[in-house]
């Protein structure tokens, strides 16, 4: 058992024994908070591997100390090794701490352990720093570790770190003073090995945020490692993302620009600091916006929308809005991010009365916090929003979100690269079982994978196929579930335990409703072939229906020809459906994301706003509603109609003439569920004849 006198200890101790620096045989972590009956036990009878379990709050209730005294000594008489970090403000009394074979007790962080800190960081003699800390002294008791983490960094000053450690160490105990009175971690009887050492001295921690903001603390990156030699502890990183493209461009360059301002090459006024991230749920912006806090190494205030609104109060909504935005200049540099940020509304969407005057008084006070915040150094300043037409414009002009990335759902490269950060240190052994290895040398039309790494391996790139629609959270949940099924079989993790994962989450649908989607879909994709509209990026059946994913360039000329072409394309799934099944379904429409939707709002546009009508081309008539405008304008309806016709007939004809080609495609699709774009490209251009 190792014990820490001090607040903050768990993270920085786990990366060294993920590194083998203080503990020599390989670990798994049990989290104390999230603990499972297949966490150890019987079916772990490998003793060169130890587990640990981080003690803190939560071990206080009764059943969790119950579970994990029963659990240690099964663990114990199947030879299983355990090491308990102990957190010694929570004090619980443990059957399994009072029985450890040893029991190491970690130092106070002293003058000596700060001059040490600084010989090996910042390249300062342990002379100076006590010479240094001599002139300014302070109490080390109240520090954390992640204090120290946050005050000793380059490019400052062995003196600046100090300085900066005296500012926090004479704020805390004010605060501990003030705020925390006496009270002590645990009286004497409590104690399961004394009250006289140095883990019995309080641990005052930091106030929490008025704004009701939460503040996260980067991972350090002082020893990390290249990829593949780091483990589950290693710190998410912006290099690590997969799927953000302009998202992950911004932040690369706001690192290097950061760097730069710190060396003094550059002004903050340089820096574009501030992005607005949307996207479905799911896809990450949160992850984002962790891996941006570890990459940049600055602390992260977490807040949003619903957190400002809870007061309701107008006065307490806008009083909580300013505190989180002076809380991130108190922390600076900093990065603040704001979610849910659509909540806010937007003024032209106000109703008029009172509540029009609620809204706008929200809207124009983040307007200015934001403005403040482009003004002055040092915090950086991060949206997100999974409805992004719902935000005031305002909030997106220069200076104050002036980059609005959207980050869709990941493609097949990028859920390839997402499943091998989630498998990491399982993934050679993934990909060496039985059923992953018959895709080493897999060959689909001209391409070729398996020699270009773990990302490029066929077998990852089948199970990226299978998780086509998913998000990178999805995917995250589905390798945890893959973990526990071979946890509880006694096995290692293989490639059908994921197989099997990504199956269970998808609806299991007859073969006759398989083939129509197939052919539903493959209508589409031969559309879009023939008349070169965009780049196919998937074709897929998984999930609750089919899809046909689309990259459209919008640099390209969009006449009269061109919008007619994409309409066909949007229809072509149906007029496959009546010409090769004989008859139509449903999956044409009902929402307002269907292909007749679609197709709909762009044949009265052509007959509207872009000034490509038949009859009356000149007149611009936009519409915020197509369906009511069709509903109650019989001659608008009508015209819009002839050109979906039109559009409909002639996808007929492309379906008729290329039959043998869309049931290929069709039956290659039944096969793998999803095909990528190349291998559709592929299919269509006749260079590929076998299922």
């Amino acid at each position: 058992m190792l014990r820490f006198p001090f607040a903050d200890f768990e993270e920085p101790l786990l990366r060294l024994i993920d590194r083998s620096i203080i503990w020599p045989l390989p670990t798994i972590a049990i989290d104390s908070t999230d603990m499972h009956d297949d966490a150890f036990g019987e079916n772990d009878r490998d003793s060169t591997i130890a587990r640990f379990v981080p003690i803190d709050h939560a071990m206080t209730l009764r059943n969790h100390r119950d579970w994990l005294d029963a659990k240690a000594a099964t663990a114990i008489q199947v030879g299983v090794a355990i090491l308990l970090l102990f957190d010694p403000d929570t004090n619980p009394p443990l059957a399994a701490a009072v029985a450890a074979d040893v029991v190491l007790d970690a130092g106070l962080l002293d003058q000596t352990l700060l001059a040490e800190l600084l010989a090996v960081a910042m390249d300062t003699p342990r002379e100076d720093t006590l010479q240094l800390f001599g002139r300014r002294p302070f109490d080390l008791d109240v520090l954390t570790l992640f204090d120290f983490q946050l005050a000793i960094r380059r490019p400052r000053t062995a003196d600046q770190c100090l300085k900066v450690l005296h500012k926090i160490a004479t704020d805390r105990a004010v605060e501990r003073n003030v705020g925390q009175g006496s009270t002590s971690a645990g009286g004497k009887g409590d104690d399961i090995n004394g009250s006289d050492k140095p883990w019995n001295k309080l641990n005052a921690k930091k106030s929490k945020p008025t704004s009701g903001s939460t503040v996260l603390h980067p991972q350090s990156l002082m020893y990390s490692a290249p990829r593949d030699a780091r483990g589950a502890f290693a710190p998410l990183t912006i290099d690590d993302l997969a799927g953000f493209g302009e998202a992950r461009t911004w932040a690369l360059d706001l690192r290097d620009d950061l760097d730069a301002y710190h060396n003094r090459t550059i002004a903050w006024s340089d820096l574009s600091p501030r992005l607005l991230l949307s996207g479905p749920p799911g896809v990450g912006k949160t992850t984002f916006v962790k891996a941006l806090c570890n990459s940049l190494q600055l602390p992260l205030l977490v807040t949003s929308v619903a957190t400002w609104l809870q007061p309701s109060h107008l006065g307490d909504v806008l009083t909580r809005m300013s505190r989180a935005f002076a809380e991130a200049a108190d922390m600076k540099p900093c990065i603040l991010f704001i979610d849910e940020i659509d909540g806010i509304g937007t003024r032209s969407n106000s109703s008029g009365g009172s509540n029009a005057d609620y809204w706008n008084s929200v809207v124009n006070q983040l307007l200015e916090l934001l403005d403040t915040a482009a003004w002055t150094e040092g915090t950086i300043v991060v949206g997100a929003t999974n409805r992004p037409n719902a935000i005031d414009p305002a909030l997106t002009r220069s200076g104050r979100l002036e980059n609005h990335v959207m980050v869709p759902l990941p493609d097949i490269d990028s859920l390839t690269q997402i499943l091998a950060y989630h498998l990491r240190l399982d993934l050679p052994g993934m990909l060496a079982s039985t059923l992953a290895s018959t895709f080493r040398t897999a060959t689909i039309g001209e391409k070729t994978y398996g020699e270009s790494g773990y990302p490029d391996h066929p077998a990852l790139r089948a199970l990226a196929r299978m998780a086509s629609g998913l998000s990178g959270a999805d995917v995250e949940r589905t390798v945890r579930d893959a973990r526990r099924a071979a946890r509880r079989r006694g096995s290692p993790l293989s490639f059908q335990d994921i197989e099997t994962a990504l199956r269970a989450g998808r609806p299991d649908k007859p073969a006759d409703l398989l083939w129509r989607q197939a052919v539903h879909e493959s209508g589409h994709a031969l559309a879009r072939h023939v008349l070169n509209i965009g780049e196919m990026i998937t074709v897929s059946i998984e999930g609750d229906g089919g899809q046909a994913k689309i990259n459209i360039d919008a640099n390209r000329v969009q006449d009269a020809a061109w919008i007619a072409n994409l309409i066909v394309v949007l229809v072509a799934g149906r007029a496959a459906e009546e010409h090769i099944l004989g008859a139509v379904s449903s999956g044409s429409g009902g929402s307002a994301d269907s292909d007749l939707a679609q197709a709909t709002r762009l044949a009265v546009e052509l007959e509207t706003s872009v000034g490509l009508s038949a009859g009356m081309p000149l007149l611009y008539r936009p519409s915020n509603d197509p369906a009511r405008d069709l509903l109650f304008h019989d001659e608008l309806a009508r015209r819009v109609n002839a050109v979906l016709e039109d559009a409909y007939q002639r996808a007929g004809s492309l379906i008729d003439q290329h039959r043998s080609l869309v049931e290929l495609l069709a039956t290659n699709l039944m096969q793998s569920r999803t095909l990528e774009g190349w291998q559709v490209d592929e299919i269509l251009s006749g260079n590929f004849n076998t299922t």
